[in-house]
């Protein structure tokens, strides 16, 4: 909206959608938000439930393919390390588990002193899913 003048605001705008499940406003609202701020401390935020939209739609290549460029943009960003798990979610709904088990690899090497405790499980569990080494 005109009236939401601030890069925060305008985040808080386009995520009212995803809480409300309306993937269908949530989509152009956080992508308006990612190519009016694209360096903002919010942008990974925003990139990365701009990839959960496409999962939740069930666009698998659009989630992977947008959560890999929310990694790319800004590995140390906020969401970064979620949007390498939820690339590797959408390749296994894709039938690729070795693609998946490449990312999965990828997260442990760049985050292996990083990594949020709270998705060491989440990657653990993902990994035997997909049956890598």
């Amino acid at each position: 909206s005109p009236a939401v003048s601030t890069p925060e605001l305008r985040y808080k705008a386009a995520y009212a959608f995803v809480e409300a499940k309306d993937w269908a406003r949530a989509e152009p609202a956080l992508q308006e938000f990612i190519d009016k701020y694209p360096r903002d401390k919010l942008a990974s935020n925003a990139r990365y439930w701009l990839g959960r939209t496409h999962y939740a739609r069930k666009d698998y290549e659009v989630s992977a393919r947008t959560h890999f460029d929310n990694y790319k943009a800004n590995p140390k960003g906020d969401r970064a390390q979620e949007s390498l798990f939820w690339v590797g979610q959408s390749l296994m709904q894709l039938k690729k588990p070795k693609e998946a088990c490449q990312v999965y690899d990828l997260a442990e090497k760049v985050y292996a002193d990083t990594l949020k405790p709270e998705l060491k499980p989440q990657f653990d569990a993902a990994r035997t899913r997909a049956g890598c080494n």
